[in-house]
């Protein structure tokens, strides 16, 4: 058995990756699912984001996923650490986590950002009030029938 590549709380290996430190101080989610569909080979990111997103959650999931990283990668440790490990210091135990798994901060920030102009790329903030203000005058005027129209749309 071996041990972490970077420790939990270690400056210098937070260093080493400052980019993926950072995202896993910001965007903790984003890292984790990253991070997951990179260790288990499948792809179960979306998943692990919206299971982190829930506050209750996520202090379920983490210290078992970072079992099974353990585990995976032949780290020694037990899961009463990892449970310490994450409520003590989640943004720390998903970034050991990420670089277990072999993640890139450079990459890892290039996919956020495409991802975010992906999601954005197209949107007019004008077009969309105008559609919102038309569309609550027409709720206005017959809510009915615009319920009737919704109910056939779905």
């Amino acid at each position: 058995m071996g041990e972490f590549k970077v420790g939990l709380l270690s400056v210098a290996g937070c260093l080493s990756d400052w980019k993926l430190c950072l995202m896993a101080y910001l965007a903790t989610p984003f890292v984790f699912g990253m991070a997951s569909e990179s260790a288990f080979d499948r792809g179960d990111g979306l998943r692990c984001l919206c299971l982190t997103s829930v506050p209750i959650i996520q202090f379920l999931v983490l210290p078992c996923w970072r079992s099974k990283i353990r585990q995976k990668k032949g780290v020694d440790g037990n899961l009463l650490f990892d449970c310490l490990a994450t409520y003590c210091c989640l943004p720390c135990s998903v970034y050991q986590g990420g670089v277990e798994s072999g993640l890139v901060g450079g990459d890892e920030l290039l996919s956020l950002a495409n991802l975010i102009t992906g999601a954005v790329s197209g949107f007019d903030p004008k077009a969309e009030a105008s559609k919102a203000a038309d569309d609550s005058k027409k709720a206005a005027s017959d809510p009915k029938a615009v319920a009737m129209s919704e109910m056939d749309r779905k």
